[in-house]
């Protein structure tokens, strides 16, 4: 349940407020069309039916209101201008007034249009980090994209999101980025070429005909998209079925209106609604790239039968490499303690080659591929190797077994010393390190064996001590600029 300063939200039958709220402003202008429609006609009984989209018209506004929804506010007023703009009627004003009403009757309503000023607001400024992230991901992918699905979030609590924001996001609570991101500015832009000509034929139709239903129609189209300005309309079925249905109307009736012999010349001036999209898409790219260059760091993903990947600062000084494993499967995409600690020190400026491995012996062969293949690419880098969880034992037993050629040191988290299996246990491969070994303390009780095992052998290591309230990427880093 949603509320705003302990008022209930309302949400229909939807997710979330906003949705409700899309689904209102475009109920709302679709009735305001049809009532503008009904009361200019001479029927004496057609001009008495307007009197019912009048008051869909108003519940829908007012409802809209108990939503709290910005978006949707803002979707309403960008629908009031999109009709005022095509059929220039007096009861555009009328909507208005029942809107700005609506906000002065309910409690808080006016604070919530204020709040929209209020940048510091955590639903804002999450927002804008999102789009931010959302802007270097179109950056990254422009021309084929993610994929439209959950992975584009992902990619972005990944590699964009603060490191201070705990937030999980599924897509980029805006459709124009989230289509840009997943399947690729080109798709996204040709979408936006067949909705810029909607509108054109749809102005150019208005202006002609003024008849008031395209208008309404077009209204209730504008309002979609402003609000998907602010969320992810295009994932509600109800919402984007009644936006194609309406659009696919007011296409066929502009077809007409185009192909009529009187009104041909109208297909000589599309280069001007498709000049301001590519103008549009340009300048957003652009946007794009600049902003990625904010991120100082680039990253890509290296084997399939692996989640691995190599990230690499963008500035000519690198200070080294880190080899780094975890043990979950798809810890990358859901662990945002390792999320922290890939990004802690590519941020510091080192190159991290990260993999996820289980503990048998399969990953075992693949860990030793991973571990040569990184130190060949890393050359001539000093190499460490962070070795923690299950993950990090394979690496540990890997560069032990590889002589320690080209890795300059071992940092131990919390590994399982013992296995069932001798060849998978690093207690067994001890006395076989020559490499300096710096041990994360205190240490779980798990990572005590190869302790013991290593004085035992004579081994010498160092044992860095965590501070009060330390977190684990601050330790290897700390241990790192030692």
């Amino acid at each position: 349940m949603f509320r705003f300063m302990g008022v209930y939200r309302e949400q229909l039958w939807f997710f979330s407020p906003n949705l409700a709220g899309c689904f209102l402003a475009m109920a709302a202008l679709f009735s305001l069309g049809l009532f503008t429609f009904l009361i200019n006609r001479k029927n004496i009984c057609l001009r008495y039916g307007a009197l019912l989209p009048l008051l869909t018209g108003s519940i829908s506004i007012f409802i809209l209101g108990c939503t709290y929804s910005r978006g949707g506010y803002v979707g309403l007023i960008a629908g009031l201008l999109c009709f005022l703009l095509c059929i220039r009627a007096k009861w555009t004003a009328l909507w208005g007034a029942i809107f700005v009403l609506s906000l002065l009757i309910l409690e808080n309503g006016v604070a919530r249009v204020a709040s929209a000023a209020h940048i510091s607001d955590g639903s804002i400024m999450n927002r804008l980090l999102l789009w931010r992230g959302g802007m270097a991901i179109v950056a990254d992918h422009f021309v084929s994209g993610l994929g439209l699905d959950y992975g584009i979030g992902g990619e972005y609590v990944r590699w964009f999101k603060p490191l201070w924001l705990d937030e999980t996001y599924n897509y980029l609570l805006n459709d124009f980025l989230t289509l840009s991101a997943g399947w690729g500015l080109f798709a996204s832009g040709g979408i936006l070429c067949g909705v810029a000509v909607l509108f054109w034929w749809g102005w150019r139709c208005c202006r002609e005909q003024k008849n008031p239903l395209l208008g309404g129609i077009l209204a209730a189209l504008a309002a979609f998209i402003a609000c998907g300005l602010f969320s992810n309309m295009m994932f509600e079925d109800q919402l984007l079925y009644t936006a194609a249905g309406l659009a696919l109307i007011a296409l066929i009736w502009e077809l007409i209106f185009v192909f009529t012999d009187a009104s041909r010349k109208e297909l000589k001036l599309l280069w001007i609604p498709l000049s301001c999209v590519v103008i549009f898409c340009t300048i957003f790219l652009g946007a794009c790239f600049w902003v990625r260059s904010s991120f100082p760091y680039r990253y890509r993903y290296l084997a399939e039968e692996i989640n691995s990947l190599m990230a690499e600062p963008t500035g000519d000084k690198i200070s080294g490499a880190v080899i780094f494993a975890s043990s979950d499967r798809n810890s990358l995409y859901n662990n945002s303690r390792n999320q922290r600690l890939v990004r802690s020190l590519v941020e510091a400026g080192f190159k991290i080659y990260y993999a996820e491995f289980s503990g048998g012996y399969d990953d075992l062969e693949q860990a030793k591929k991973f571990l040569d293949f990184a130190i060949m690419d890393a050359a001539p880098l000093p190499v460490t190797i962070f070795a923690d969880t299950t993950g990090g034992k394979q690496l540990f037993i890997a560069a032990v077994q590889s002589g320690g050629s080209g890795i300059n040191r071992i940092i131990i988290g919390d590994i399982p010393s013992e296995w069932p299996f001798a060849e998978l246990s690093p207690v067994e491969y001890a006395k076989d390190t020559t490499l300096p070994i710096t041990f994360l303390t205190p240490l779980a009780d798990g990572s005590r064996p190869l302790y013991k095992a290593l004085k035992e052998s004579g081994i010498p290591f160092s044992e860095y001590p965590l501070k009060p309230a330390e977190s684990t990427p601050e330790a290897v880093l700390n241990i790192l600029c030692e």
